[in-house]
């Protein structure tokens, strides 16, 4: 799947580049996500995320995980959309919601990261009620995470390597 959600209804892709994250607040609304947050929801799993600390003269990259190393995995949306010539394209968002008390300090958003306990009320195919869901978009407890400062290298989306995440 490709990051960046694309409606089925679009007439492009141009779209995806504004679709990456979606507002836990808004997803019902929005007619970019409305039919996704009702029939096609994901769960994306990870060992953490990026933000970034602005300062007047640089931007420092910090690594966020949980704080006992386990996987997270993110509530997502997905869509398939059909380009002219027939081909499919798979694309997801990131749900977001209002930052903890951690992820404060970096930025003002943080993804919706779902408990174990939640991941099959999540994916439950034949739940449709958005409003249901909204119990979920809680900021994840700031003392189950831990964050600290990365490489700039990962300021570069060609550079791709284990030493993305090691503590400086």
């Amino acid at each position: 799947m490709k990051w960046g959600l694309v409606p089925s209804w679009s007439k492009d892709t141009k779209i995806a580049s504004h679709t990456i994250n979606a507002r836990s607040e808004t997803v019902a609304e929005k007619p970019a996500f409305r039919h996704a947050i009702k029939y096609n929801r994901c769960i994306i799993p990870t060992s953490g995320f990026y933000e970034w600390l602005r300062t007047d003269q640089h931007k420092q990259p910090y690594f966020i995980h949980q704080a006992n190393h386990a996987p997270m995995c993110f509530a997502g949306i997905w869509e398939h959309w059909n380009d002219p010539d027939g081909a499919v394209l798979e694309t997801f968002s990131i749900l977001t919601t209002t930052a903890n008390e951690l992820i404060g300090e970096l930025h003002d958003r943080m993804p919706v990261i779902l408990s174990p306990e939640d991941y099959e009320f999540w994916l439950n195919r034949n739940m449709h009620d958005a409003q249901l869901l909204e119990r979920l978009y809680q900021p994840y407890p700031a003392e189950r995470m831990a964050a600290y400062k990365v490489p700039d290298l990962i300021n570069n989306p060609r550079f791709d390597s284990p030493s993305c995440i090691l503590q400086v």
